[in-house]
């Protein structure tokens, strides 16, 4: 009895292949053609991004080889959207600040934090802002962006923390 149950299984899996072999027989043309079609756009997409890489590492490049402000400001709006442009944003800013350029240094933070919500690095840009509000005399809006600064990275958050327990005052 057992045996007839293996040559019963043994049968149905035979007549199964079968089944697929006829299938794939019947249909290999369009088999052939969807998995042409599937390499050619694994293809195409990997041509894609090999190219967007290639041209943010030349932007890369450019970059480590500007001095000045003006250059690093021309490159932020000749390039927007380069990944690039926003860490420059936020350089840029710095260097603003450190020569009391402060609308200057709000524009390029404004930029960076409004191309790069969630950055790891947006607390860092609040707190810069905020300093710049204070410094034109923004109380509010310094306010409004180191409360922003201080529920974000704790080390960011306890320069914010301070600077608004001073302005409170």
């Amino acid at each position: 009895m057992s045996q007839d149950k293996d040559n019963i299984q043994g049968d149905r899996v035979i007549e199964y292949l079968e089944r697929i072999q006829h299938w794939v027989e019947s249909n290999y043309k369009m088999l052939i053609f969807f998995v042409v079609v599937a390499f050619a756009s694994a293809w195409g997409w990997q041509y894609k991004v090999d190219a967007e890489v290639s041209q943010q590492m030349d932007y890369w490049t450019e970059v480590s080889k500007l001095k000045t402000i003006e250059e690093k400001s021309s490159f932020v709006q000749s390039h927007p959207d380069a990944d690039s442009a926003s860490i420059l944003c936020l350089t840029l800013a710095r260097e603003e600040l450190d020569e009391g350029k402060y609308k200057e240094a709000l524009g390029h933070l404004n930029i960076f934090l409004n191309s790069n919500p969630k950055h790891p690095l947006e607390a860092t840009a609040y707190v810069l802002r905020a300093y710049a509000n204070e410094e034109l005399g923004d109380k509010d809006a310094a306010l409004l962006d180191y409360q922003k600064a201080s529920g974000e990275d704790r080390a960011v958050a306890m320069v914010a923390d301070q600077a608004l327990e001073r302005l409170k005052q």
